[in-house]
Order: C-alpha cells, then sequence, then structure tokens
C-alpha cells in the first residue's frame, strides 16, 4: 500500500466544539486565517492495490452440488418462456394470432399474385439452366417459399430459383452425367445382340437425381453453419470481393443463355472453355 497526500485550498467556517476548541487544530495539518476560517488543509488516505485487497477480503467460491445446478438449469423453464421459445422457433404462430385481416389480406393477395407470376417463367428459365426439366425449376420456386412461410421472420423475401446455384447445378449434373451415365445408365442388349440406348426421359431422371443429392447435401451444410452461427463469417468478405463475385455471376450466367435464346447448336465444353465458348 502506498500513501497519497492531498492538498487542498479551501475556505469554510471552521467547528468549534464543546471546549471552544476549533476543528481545524485538531484536524491534519492545518493553517488558518485571522478571522478563524481554515486557509490550506492538507488530507491523506492509503491507497489499496487489487492484490492487498484480495489479501485481507479473501474470495471463496463455494460449491454447488449437481442437483442445484440441474434445477439451476430448470428454472429458466416456465410456461411464459417456453411460450417464447415456440413463438422464436416458429414465427408464423405469433404473424397468425396477431393478423389484422380486413388490413393486409388484400394488399398480401394482390402481392402474392405478382411474385407469382414472376416466379412461374423465372422457375422454368432457372430449371433449363439447370439441365432439368422445366417443372423442376417450378418445384423450386414453391417449396422453399412454403418452408419460408413457417421459418422466415422477414415479410419482404422473395424465395425461390437463383441463377448461381442453377448454373452450379448445371455444371455438376453435366460433369456426373458425362462420367457415371455408363455405370447408372448400362445399355439394354436382347437376345438377338440388339442394343437400345437410354431413353432421355432416363437421362432427366438420372440428372434429377444428382441434383436432389447435391442440394441435399448443399442443405446440411447450410443447416450446420445456421447452427454453430458462422453466418459471422460473411463479414469478413470485402465490399470488393463481393462485387467482383457478383459481376463475374452475371457475365457468366449471360453469356450462358446465348445458346439457347439464339439456337445455335456447338458441343459442350467443360470448365474455363465454357465460358469462352459461350461468347
Amino acid at each position: 500500500m502506498e500513501e497519497l497526500v492531498i492538498e487542498t485550498t479551501e475556505c469554510f467556517p471552521c467547528p468549534v466544539n464543546e471546549d471552544g476548541i476549533s476543528m481545524c487544530e485538531k484536524a491534519i495539518q492545518v493553517e488558518t486565517t485571522n478571522d478563524g476560517h481554515c486557509k490550506h488543509l492538507i488530507s491523506s488516505k492509503w491507497i489499496r492495490t487489487q492484490k492487498s485487497i484480495e489479501d485481507k477480503y479473501p474470495y471463496t467460491c463455494k460449491e454447488e452440488s449437481s442437483c442445484s445446478k440441474f434445477m439451476s438449469y430448470l428454472a429458466p423453464c416456465t410456461n411464459t418462456t417456453g411460450k417464447d421459445a415456440v413463438f422464436k422457433f416458429l414465427p408464423f404462430v405469433n404473424v397468425v394470432r396477431k393478423y389484422k385481416f380486413r388490413k393486409y389480406f388484400v394488399g398480401d393477395l394482390l402481392s402474392g399474385i405478382s411474385v407469382a407470376c414472376l416466379h412461374f417463367p423465372q422457375g422454368m428459365a432457372f430449371g433449363i439452366s439447370s439441365s432439368l426439366a422445366p417443372a423442376y425449376g417450378l418445384y423450386t420456386s414453391f417449396f422453399p417459399v412454403i418452408l419460408y412461410m413457417i421459418f422466415g421472420t422477414s415479410p419482404h423475401t422473395s424465395f425461390g430459383t437463383n441463377a448461381v446455384i442453377a448454373l452450379s447445378t448445371a455444371e455438376l449434373v453435366s460433369v456426373e452425367t458425362f462420367t457415371g451415365r455408363s455405370i447408372a445408365l448400362p445399355n439394354i442388349s436382347s437376345e438377338t445382340n440388339t442394343t437400345y440406348a437410354p431413353s432421355t426421359d432416363d437421362i432427366l431422371l438420372y440428372k434429377a437425381s444428382i441434383a436432389a443429392a447435391s442440394s441435399f447435401f448443399a442443405g446440411i451444410i447450410l443447416f450446420l453453419l445456421g447452427v454453430f452461427r458462422l453466418g459471422i463469417v460473411t463479414t469478413y468478405l470485402s465490399d470488393s470481393f463481393i462485387g467482383g463475385f457478383t459481376t463475374g455471376a452475371a457475365f457468366h450466367i449471360f453469356t450462358s443463355q446465348i445458346q439457347t435464346a439464339s439456337g445455335f447448336k456447338y458441343p459442350s465444353l467443360r470448365g474455363l472453355e465454357k465460358l469462352f465458348s459461350h461468347t
């Protein structure tokens, strides 16, 4: 411990005790003026460090039993907190309870029709971009919206097909179809040695199975990222990186539609050559 000395200069009336002695004379070293007022006051006090406080007032940790810890975990689980947890996990329930039908229904109905009119052609176009049948694009536009209606929290979000995901799926489907079709869809030979090639429906079904498997594993990865709260990683993505990725994706999407829009047929390529072949 160290002694801290504080010197102050103040003027105030000095109190007098019962014996008529000024309290300033019995205090710490002071100087008084002729009118009995303190002129200079010197005070001191001790400064304690954290270690000295811990040595003088030691902290004792009270050990809790396992039963006490378990009961403390169960204490917050009341009816109110359980209801809040349900509303947080299923926001749709709370929305239905507080929904003002007369005020919002007409506007929501018109908004739903407008968004549906947008997603119908867009879903079919992205289904074709994924090297699948147009119907699969409609499935992708329908089911995510139903799930987000139950578990989502934003009333302004429009879910559905995505161009970048469609092109990534098309790349995976084309590669796996090219390398695995001979194994998954073998040619059928009859007793007369006549060979039948797989039909177009079989090839489309095989492509759909590849797309479904990739979507399933992508969903598992995204679910785990959400459970472990790894969305914070996007905070470290710079604006230049996001801008470059968006520009490159837009250019790739535009060039991928040239063949379908123009009607020209040319050999399908993979990798970096595919981007130049589009142009």
